[in-house]
């Protein structure tokens, strides 16, 4: 077998660009999906910080 130097290159570059084909192409295909747990996310963080909000103006007022 001949080895080149371009060919030792190769398998790095696959190893970091299979991962990345892979992530962009659940993105196109679970978009909806996403966008919709994304905003889930959100709503639920907001309320979070809503309750953390309360119970702080509660313990400073005591």
């Amino acid at each position: 077998m001949i080895y080149r130097k371009w060919s030792m290159l190769t398998m790095p570059i696959a190893l970091v660009a299979l991962p990345g084909v892979f992530v962009l192409g659940a993105g196109f295909a679970y978009k909806d999906k996403m966008v919709a747990y994304l905003d889930r996310f959100r709503k639920e963080g907001e309320m979070l910080r809503q309750q953390d909000r309360a119970r702080i103006v509660a313990a400073q007022s005591t």
